[in-house]
């Protein structure tokens, strides 16, 4: 179990088990967890629908959320709901031969699809800008890349890098980098 702060996902209290449920080097975390941002325990693709259940007024309309954690790629069922001071998270191992398990990968997943190629439709037509910038955003949220970058090709076949969502701010930015053809790998 883990309580998190509604909006920072930051760890109020989890129970005596959880480092070495999900794998966290003990010599590390041996202190504390308290504090910590959850997206240092589990993978960047299932923080995304973990804070949307955050922010979900019916929170239980969510329930399991399917995720991994962070060191191991152990995947859990995650069934968070709310206390007076966060949010709690429970999280049940689950198993790759388990058909709900499976079922629970593929309903994840087709929610956040359609989310987003409904917000894809959403938007106006002609506002290249906008589009640019939500489909970074989703991609990201939907493959859990560290960095997804929009990229334009010049006349002269070089390229450049429009946009960029980086999951964490110590990876270096490519913002407004530019890379020769020969770079890209020819179709």
């Amino acid at each position: 179990m883990l309580a998190v702060q509604e909006r920072s996902l930051t760890v109020i209290a989890y129970s005596e088990n959880t480092i070495s449920l999900l794998g966290l080097d003990t010599q590390i975390f041996s202190d504390s967890l308290l504090g910590l941002d959850v997206r240092f325990c589990l993978l960047p693709i299932v923080t995304a629908p973990l804070a949307r259940a955050a922010a979900s007024r019916e929170i239980s309309l969510v329930n399991p959320i399917w995720v991994h954690s962070r060191n191991t790629q152990r995947p859990f069922y995650a069934i968070p709901h709310r206390i007076d001071v966060g949010i709690v998270v429970d999280l049940e191992p689950a198993h790759f031969g388990d058909p709900a398990f499976t079922i629970a990968w593929v309903v994840q997943s087709q929610k956040l699809v359609v989310r987003a190629i409904s917000r894809l439709q959403s938007l106006l037509r002609g506002e290249i800008d906008v589009l640019c910038d939500t489909v970074v955003e989703k991609v990201h949220e939907l493959t859990g890349y560290d960095r997804v970058m929009v990229y334009k090709f010049h006349e002269d076949e070089h390229g450049e890098v429009l946009l960029e969502i980086r999951s964490w701010s110590d990876l270096e930015p490519y913002l407004g980098s530019h890379y020769p053809t020969t770079d890209v790998p020819q179709v």
